[in-house]
């Protein structure tokens, strides 16, 4: 039985060390306590076992259940569950913070701060979600604040998955002050029952009072959240933003139809929200707000991807460098190089099997998968004549390992499978490449062993030893890693880092290792690729700096892997000069020629010459004719503006992988520029089963707007401002759709907002935009004055002579008009964009074919 009177150094099932007790409620207690055989505090949720806690026990062995389902880091995570014959235990994650009620009763705190605060629940809530798991009792108590100001999700005890049908769904069970309608009603719930519970915990935190009155008085708060009006004059009277106050009142409708569509959707609309409007305020009393550090965007985990954050000027069309070098940025490969003229031997290791009917807890198999990744990633990359894929490349792809092979254009593969019981695990690790007929593979050397299961250093160098062995190498360097506990923190921040993206957490625990630790290879490229996510996400340069202070000095800088860690961040830092120098180092120091082509394009890329790029770029896929090397190739050429050749490079990814959403994604974009219309529509709606962006989503609408489809094609661009909200180019083509539909009011109001967001920049990309809303409204002479400030900063782009196009059709000028649509065509837009009815007069004038060159 669980001991009623657990005390400062009592012992929970051998392992757990208690301190002391942290809280207590009428069902059981809650005790801080050391993992002895971790070494690291966890949190114990010990409920009193009794028969009055007979119903309480079985939901909190569900609690126990669905938070091993969630890995998150805005969830609090569950390591283990002790029962025994009356009660049990839950061994938590052990959050060292207070609750959000607490820390807003407590403490003066930002609305940028809320803002994030209420963001990182939503990406909490989304991951459950996306894994069938509803709350049921979201509220202020049940969300923890650590002390690096992150909010995590906790509380799952009356939780359920959606698909059960068990007696608790029948009670109405919940905090009162935060019930949905339905939930009231005892009626039966759905995802968006825990929406509206998170627009009343929105709404009070952001307004510090209740959205339907005060809550004194239970049924009759009860009856006003059921039936009484929401408060709207606080709402308007708010200094939030009006795309901030329309969720809210989206959240709290009564009628669930009317709510967003899903917690990932209403994840999105904050990460734009809080990129867009960055908000500062003086509290009462005069004192200042401190500032706030970057907001953390969780882009990555098992359950659900979440938003990047929504850059302002954004053009549906118009791709730029950067997205290119955010695509190509991982530069994982380091190593010994290959003998002077051969050709390093391309091999991909695929992310571990692991066996369905092991018993390892999630939490630990994902360890275990993500130290077996890494090290045999890095003992691929020590060995002599091989080339290790990057991972981005290969968790980009999908399909049977041959099929996985050929889209990277890889010689060999490394594919491990693992079976694990609580205490062991069996590996066995394989060297696969081609058989010689048909589309198989066949295993060159093989190599099994068993190793325990929380001892990742140990396994890290087994594994190392193994690879070595399948290709029978013998490495003089001594392998040294990192101690057992300084291995596990790097293990656990590079598991978060590919499950859940980029943090600042994960430098911080980095930052923690000793100075040994912190110079061995693999750290200083985990905390590369985490500040340089940081960066081009959130675009602070603080990511930058630390990098720099975690990196060996300049003068210090010797080894492979550290000269492309400094070419990395002077890349990032836009100080070319200094990356051509490390480059330079790195060819002296006998890096291999394929390697340093990609280098070398990647900084002419930074620089904008795109023919330097582009000719490094194409003997990257002439040596590794990979998805990754076409798109990248198709991209520098749309760069420079050699449409045809972009054309056919990612008509040769698309082939290698049809399925790749990134290669759909452009494979639209250049089809609806020619005009191939139905190309464009086919390859934007398969990107769309991968990645439902507002840039697809634009795009996909500017399809069925040229096809005539122009309730269609509002559906599209309406969803896509669900997204991205605000977003002038969503709103002009939407207003465009409406105008061609005959709803000339709607549409005119969306011309105007479009003119009034782009008034104050000074961009091509806004001068464009501006010009053609206003020449819908019929300003002529202001929008032919903006079409030719643009042209001044842009005179060669084909979207600037479609702009004129479109401003002296409208405007009348004929001649103008003409001579702007050829120069458009001649560019390579398709003559699809032209037959938009303002065109019309221009096209048929005195049988003048104008879409002939």
């Amino acid at each position: 039985m669980i001991d009623p009177s657990l005390h400062t150094d009592s012992l929970v099932a051998d392992r757990y060390r208690v301190i002391k007790r942290i809280g207590q409620g009428g069902m059981g207690q809650v005790f801080l306590a050391q993992d002895e055989q971790l070494d690291r505090p966890v949190a114990i949720k010990q409920l009193r076992g009794d028969e009055d806690n007979a119903k309480a026990l079985h939901r909190f062995q569900r609690e126990a259940k669905f938070l091993a389902k969630l890995n998150h880091p805005c969830i609090v995570q569950v390591y283990d569950y002790v029962t025994e014959e009356n009660g049990g235990s839950l061994i938590m994650e052990y959050i060292d913070g207070v609750d959000l009620a607490r820390k807003l009763r407590e403490e003066a705190t930002s609305m940028a701060q809320r803002l994030q605060w209420l963001y990182q629940i939503m990406a909490g809530l989304a991951c459950a979600h996306a894994s069938g798991i509803l709350h049921r009792d979201l509220k202020p108590e049940n969300i923890l604040v650590s002390r690096n100001g992150n909010a995590k999700l906790t509380d799952f005890g009356i939780a359920r998955e959606q698909q059960q049908n068990t007696e608790l769904t029948q009670a109405v069970i919940g905090s009162y002050a935060y019930m949905s309608p339905e939930q009231i009603a005892d009626e039966p719930l759905d995802f968006k029952s825990d929406l509206f519970s998170f627009g009343i915990v929105a709404y009070s935190v952001l307004l510090e009072q209740h959205p339907f009155g005060a809550t004194g008085n239970t049924l009759k708060l009860l009856q006003n959240i059921s039936t009484g009006p929401l408060n709207q004059d606080a709402l308007e009277n708010s200094k939030l933003p009006d795309e901030l106050k329309s969720l809210l009142q989206n959240l709290l409708a009564k009628d669930k139809t009317a709510r967003p569509d899903s917690s990932q959707q209403v994840c999105e609309q904050l990460a734009y929200i809080c990129q867009e409007y960055p908000l500062s305020e003086t509290l009462e009393g005069g004192m200042e707000t401190a500032e706030l550090p970057p907001l953390t965007l969780f882009t990555r985990h098992t359950a659900q991807a979440l938003p990047l954050p929504k850059p302002r000027k954004r053009h549906w069309l118009t791709v730029t460098a950067t997205l290119l070098i955010a695509v190509a940025a991982g530069v994982w490969f380091t190593g010994q190089g290959s003998a002077p003229g051969l050709i390093p031997q391309a091999v991909a290791v695929l992310p571990p099997r692991f066996s369905t009917d092991g018993e390892l807890a999630d939490s630990d198999q994902r360890l275990v998968g993500g130290t077996l990744y890494q090290a045999a990633q890095q003992s691929v990359v020590q060995l002599p004549g091989t080339e290790a894929i990057p991972r981005f490349e290969v968790d980009s792809q999908t399909g049977e390992p041959f099929q996985i092979l050929t889209a990277l254009a890889a010689k060999e593969l490394i594919v491990t499978d693992v079976f694990c019981n609580l205490t062991w695990c069996d590996i066995s690790i394989n060297r696969l490449a081609p058989a010689a007929q048909g589309q198989r593979l066949k295993v060159l050397a093989s190599a099994n062993f068993r190793t325990t299961v929380d001892r990742y250093a140990m396994l890290a160098e087994r594994v190392h030893l193994h690879i070595n062995q399948l290709y029978d190498y013998k490495s003089d360097v001594q392998l040294d890693l990192p101690d057992e506990n300084e291995y596990r923190v790097f293990a656990e921040q590079y598991q978060q880092y590919y499950s859940a993206g980029a943090n600042t957490s994960q430098l911080d625990a980095l930052d923690t290792l000793s100075t040994k630790t912190k110079a061995w290879a693999s750290v200083q490229i985990l905390y590369r690729e985490i500040a340089l996510d940081l960066y081009h996400d959130t675009g602070n340069d603080q990511a930058l700096t630390r990098l720099e202070q975690f990196l060996p000095a300049k003068n210090r800088t010797d080894t492979e892997a550290q000269l492309l860690n400094q070419f990395a961040l002077a890349r990032s830092q836009k100080d070319f000069a200094q990356a051509r120098h490390w480059l330079e180092r790195l060819e002296q120091q006998g890096l291999d020629h394929s390697a340093l082509m990609e280098l070398e394009g990647l900084l002419a890329l930074s620089e904008s010459n795109y023919p330097v790029a582009i000719d490094n770029f194409r003997q990257s896929a002439q040596l590794r004719p990979s998805v990754h090397n076409y798109f990248r190739l198709s991209m520098a050429s749309w760069l420079n503006g050699d449409i045809e050749p972009a054309r056919d490079y990612i008509s040769r990814a698309h082939q290698l992988n049809p399925a790749d959403h990134k290669t759909n994604r452009f494979r639209g974009v250049i089809a609806l520029w020619e005009g191939r219309l139905d190309e464009a529509h086919e390859a934007l709606s398969q990107a769309l089963e991968s990645e439902r962006s507002a840039i697809v989503l634009n795009n996909l609408g500017v399809v069925l707007l040229l096809q005539g489809d122009y309730n269609g094609s509002k559906k599209q661009l309406q969803d896509a401002l669900k997204i991205a909200p605000g977003d002038e180019q969503t709103l002009f083509n939407l207003a465009d759709a409406h105008k061609l539909n005959g709803e000339l009011k709607t549409a005119q109001g969306l011309y105007t907002q479009v003119a009034e967001q782009t008034a104050t920049f000074n961009d091509a990309y806004s001068l464009r935009l501006n010009a053609q809303a206003l020449a819908h409204l019929g300003q002529y002479s202001e929008a032919i004055a903006a079409y030719q400030q643009a042209r001044e900063l842009d005179p060669d782009s084909g979207d600037t002579h479609y702009t004129g196009a479109l401003v002296y059709a409208l405007a009348g000028e004929k001649i103008s008009a003409r001579l702007s649509t050829q120069a458009a065509l001649k560019s390579g837009m398709g003559e699809a964009w032209f037959a938009l009815p303002w065109f019309s007069e221009v096209c048929d004038e005195q049988q003048v074919d104008c879409l002939a060159l």
